[in-house]
């Protein structure tokens, strides 16, 4: 009798380490399956040379449109208008710095981002307001592009489902994603596209 319980005893035994193993290795194989995504890093060299001061001044655009952006998150009508008040009075306060061999260009990119900021101010809701958003975002970023920004990471990110699914990005200097199109309904739909330097 004793051997046959022995026997039973290693054969219960030798199944419980083998399934273990299994499990192990399954759970192993789980963690280096994981999809990684990776983000296209763009070092951009501005298109048009300007200097550093003038580059602040492209800083001071890009912090009220994140501000903006944070309010559209936030899904807050009247601070969308507030944060565009005060770009707009930002961007007027500021022509002194305006490199006079890019003064046209400058010019031209300022007098279509206020139009866009004035569309916001007076849109009658929040759809509305995203959907110039969306429009102020080529601004800004073609703004960027175009003259550069001082020591900053600017991270394009896209949602696939803004606007019944046309889709629309939007510029943050955060990795993580908070969408300017859905507020607190779809806070993190959105993936970072690409991420400039400069």
């Amino acid at each position: 009798m004793k051997p046959v319980k022995i026997i039973c005893l290693i054969a219960i035994c030798s199944f419980i380490i083998v399934a273990c193993n299994q499990k192990k290795q399954s759970s192993e194989k789980e963690v280096t399956t994981e999809e990684t995504i990776k983000i296209n890093v763009v070092k951009l060299k501005p298109s048009i040379e300007s200097s550093d001061a003038f580059k602040n001044n492209i800083s001071v655009i890009f912090n009220g449109y994140l501000t903006i952006k944070n309010q559209l998150v936030e899904s807050n009508l009247d601070k969308v208008r507030e944060a565009v008040s005060k770009l707009q009075k930002d961007m007027n306060g500021n022509t002194e710095i305006v490199p006079t061999e890019n003064n046209d260009s400058y010019i031209s990119a300022s007098l279509s981002i206020n139009s866009t900021l004035s569309s916001i101010i007076e849109a009658k809701d929040l759809e509305q307001q995203r959907m110039y958003f969306k429009t102020l975002t080529a601004q800004v970023e073609e703004l960027i592009k175009k003259f550069g920004i001082n020591d900053a990471t600017v991270y394009q990110q896209y949602c696939p489902m803004a606007f019944n699914n046309t889709g629309a990005s939007w510029l943050s200097k955060e990795e993580e994603i908070k969408n300017p199109y859905f507020g607190d309904q779809m806070l993190e739909c959105g993936e970072v596209q690409t991420a400039y330097t400069f």
